[in-house]
C-alpha cells in the first residue's frame, strides 16, 4: 500500500502557480485584515501606528488611512449595517467605520484590553471580548451602543458565534473554560470545562460542534476539546500538535484545520467522527490562517519562516510554499470579488497580495514534522514565543 500512494503522489506532483503579485506598504505592524463586500475594499489594522489602512480591491493600492484608537488589531464587517468594527486594544474601545466614507463615525467604549470582536448574524449584535476586565461588551448594531456587559471567566481571548441559535462562545485562557451567552438574554447560559489554557475556536455549523485549541499542555500533549452545541458538554478531545493556535472551519470538506505553533504543522479534523485525518508540515511558528472560499483551499501565515503555506482541501496535502511576503506574515484575508489573498506582515508593516491558481494538486503529501525540524523550532521557540504569547497579539482568521 506504501508504495502505491508513493506512485499516486509521483504521478500527481505538478507545479502550481499562486502567485504573488503584489506588495502594499501599510502602517506599522500591519495586523487584523477584513474584507467590506459593499465596496470591495480590504480593512488593514496597523497596530503601532493606530490606523487602518484601505486597499482597493479593484486596483490593489492603497486608497486611505483612517485614525482610530490605540492598538488596534482585531476588524470584522457587520453586513446589516455596511459598518467596519475595529478592536482598539490599549483604548479599550471600537471604532465604527463607514465603508460609504471611509470614516469613523463613532467610537463606542468597551471593558478594558478588547481582545476580540466578532459578529451574530441572528441578532446584528456585536460582541467586544474584553481580555482585562473579564467581560464581554453587547454592541447593538443598529444602535452602536452598548446593551449588556456579560462577566464571563478570567482572561478571556476570542468569540465565536452558533450561527443556528446565536449562542455566543468564549474562551477563558487562565479559568479552561468556555462561556457560552445567550443571544436573546445576553446571559451566561453554561460554562464548560475544556483543556489547559484554551484561546481560539471554530464552529462547525454541519455537526454543530465548537472547536476549541487549548494552548497549554499542562501535565499532557496539546489537544482541541470539542463542545456540542446540544447539550454544551464536551465530546471529545483531540490530541494535536504543541501549542495549537488558530483554528478554523473549511465548509468545502467539513474539516477543522489547526495550526500548531510550535510543531509547524497543521492538524486537520474530521467533523464526522472528530478525529485527525491528516498532518500536514508548514513553516515555522503557524500564526495566521485564511480560508479561499472559492475552491476550499487553506493559507496559513508562517511567521518566523516568512512563508505562506497552502493547503488543498480537496487532498488534504501542502500544494505549496509562497515566499517574499514580509516579515512575520500574521493576517490572512480572501476577497471573493476578485480572488486575491491578502497576507498581513507585521516587522515590515505591509501587505502581500497573491492570486491564487485553480490547481488542487498536491505538492508534498501531509506528514508529520521530522526530528531535525523539531530540534530546530526548539533553539527558536524562546525568541517568538513572547510575542505570541502576549495579549497584545494574537493569530488572525478569516
Amino acid at each position: 500500500m506504501a508504495l502505491g500512494l508513493l506512485v499516486l503522489l509521483t504521478i500527481s506532483n505538478v507545479a502550481r502557480a499562486d502567485t504573488l503579485v503584489a506588495t502594499l506598504t501599510t502602517g506599522i505592524d500591519a495586523e487584523g485584515l477584513a474584507f467590506d463586500p459593499s465596496n470591495g475594499d480590504i480593512y488593514v489594522c496597523n497596530t503601532v501606528s493606530g490606523t487602518v489602512s484601505i486597499i482597493s480591491g479593484s486596483t490593489n493600492s492603497i486608497v486611505g488611512n483612517i485614525t482610530v484608537g490605540t492598538g488596534p488589531e482585531v476588524i470584522v464587517y457587520d453586513p446589516s449595517n455596511k459598518l467596519v468594527y475595529v478592536d482598539d486594544y490599549n483604548q479599550g474601545a471600537v471604532s465604527v467605520i463607514s465603508g460609504s466614507t471611509n470614516q469613523v463615525v463613532t467610537t463606542i467604549t468597551v471593558g478594558s484590553l478588547s481582545y476580540d470582536v466578532v459578529f451574530d448574524p441572528t441578532n446584528d449584535d456585536l460582541y467586544s471580548v474584553n481580555y482585562g476586565s473579564g467581560t464581554v461588551s453587547v454592541i447593538s448594531g443598529s444602535s452602536n451602543a452598548v446593551v449588556a456587559t456579560v462577566p464571563v471567566g478570567t482572561d478571556p481571548t476570542a468569540a465565536a458565534v452558533d450561527t443556528a441559535n446565536g449562542n455566543v462562545y468564549v474562551t477563558n485562557t487562565e479559568s479552561g473554560t468556555v462561556s457560552v451567552i445567550s443571544a436573546s438574554t445576553n446571559k451566561v447560559l453554561a460554562t464548560i470545562p475544556v483543556g489547559f489554557e484554551p484561546e481560539y475556536l471554530a464552529f462547525d455549523p454541519s455537526n454543530g460542534d465548537f472547536y476549541v485549541a487549548n494552548t497549554g499542555t499542562g501535565t499532557g500533549p496539546s489537544t482541541v476539546s470539542v463542545i456540542s452545541t446540544s447539550t454544551n458538554g464536551v465530546v471529545a478531545n483531540v490530541t494535536v500538535g504543541t501549542y495549537p493556535l488558530p483554528i478554523l472551519f473549511d465548509p468545502s470538506n467539513s474539516e477543522v484545520f489547526v495550526a500548531n505553533y510550535d510543531s509547524a504543522t497543521v492538524s486537520v479534523i474530521a467533523g464526522s467522527n472528530n478525529a485527525v485525518v491528516a498532518t500536514v508540515s508548514v513553516g515555522m511558528f503557524p500564526e495566521g490562517m485564511g480560508l479561499d472560499t472559492a475552491n476550499g483551499n487553506v493559507y496559513v501565515a508562517n511567521a518566523l519562516s516568512g512563508t505562506v503555506s497552502v493547503i488543498s482541501a480537496q487532498s488534504v496535502s501542502l500544494l505549496t510554499t509562497i515566499t517574499n511576503v514580509g516579515g512575520y506574515p500574521y493576517g490572512v484575508a480572501y476577497d471573493p470579488t476578485n480572488g486575491d489573498i491578502y497576507v498581513s506582515s507585521t516587522s515590515s508593516g505591509t501587505v502581500s497580495i497573491i492570486a491564487p491558481s485553480a490547481s488542487t494538486t498536491a505538492e508534498f503529501p501531509a506528514e508529520v514534522v521530522p526530528v531535525t525540524l523539531v530540534l530546530v523550532l526548539a533553539v527558536g521557540v524562546a525568541l517568538a514565543r513572547a510575542r505570541a504569547t502576549t495579549p497584545s497579539s494574537r493569530p488572525q482568521l478569516s
